[in-house]
């Protein structure tokens, strides 16, 4: 394990000397079940990742921090593919939370506990395709218990806490575009070409077409 890269990123971020330590232990651990199997850091595939992370949320310690160091460490040595498969499993943190704040402002603290009590939500780490169940429950409780207006104005409030000025482009976007239809295949041609342009440094700028 390189140690001080992930060190050195947490004091450049701030934290504490003691979560630094915290990080590299949490590290540290997921290094020893790979070794137990012969593999390690730097050759697991994503597949013994997955099987980690199930470890962790059956023995209920798949902490935000634990999964956020891994995912620091990934992206730090440059383990991309990794990296990427934890931003999958954190992309939606926060989320319902945000939502919960929006209702309580909206019809009072104590109405989203009664319109949410018993919506068992998937533990943090899990995939996302043990997701869509359960955004059609909470879907289903929203519009069930109240008015449409509330419930737009609930799911319209950037939830993922992005800054608005990062939608200038799309805004900018939409505004150019003769149609909803059209507006998407822009938007959808544009973010394509983003992908392969990052793909393609990442690759040290060779295209797609001297890969194959």
């Amino acid at each position: 394990m390189n140690e001080t890269v992930l060190t050195e990123h947490y004091r450049k971020r701030g934290f504490s000397d003691e979560r630094a330590s915290e990080a590299v232990a949490f590290v540290r651990a997921l290094e020893t079940h790979l070794q137990a199997s012969g593999s390690s850091l730097e050759t697991a595939a994503k597949e013994e990742i997955r099987a980690y992370i199930r470890q962790l949320i059956k023995l209920k310690q798949n902490s935000l921090d634990t999964l956020l160091a891994l995912a620091r460490y990934f992206y730090l040595t440059g383990r991309n593919e990794i990296y990427i498969y934890f931003t999958s499993l954190l992309g939606g943190e926060g989320v319902v939370e945000s939502i919960s704040e929006r209702l309580a402002d909206s019809i009072g603290k104590r109405e989203p506990e009664r319109i949410l009590d018993g919506l068992e939500r998937p533990p943090l780490g899990s995939e996302p395709a043990d997701f869509p169940a359960y955004t059609l429950s909470l879907m289903e409780r929203l519009e069930s218990n109240l008015p449409e207006e509330t419930v737009q104005s609930v799911l319209a409030g950037n939830n993922h806490g992005i800054p608005a000025a990062a939608f200038e482009e799309e805004k900018a976007l939409f505004a150019a575009s003769a149609s909803m239809d059209a507006f998407l295949k822009a938007q959808h041609e544009h973010q394509v070409a983003e992908l392969t342009e990052r793909l393609n440094a990442m690759n040290g700028g060779v295209s797609g077409e001297e890969q194959a």
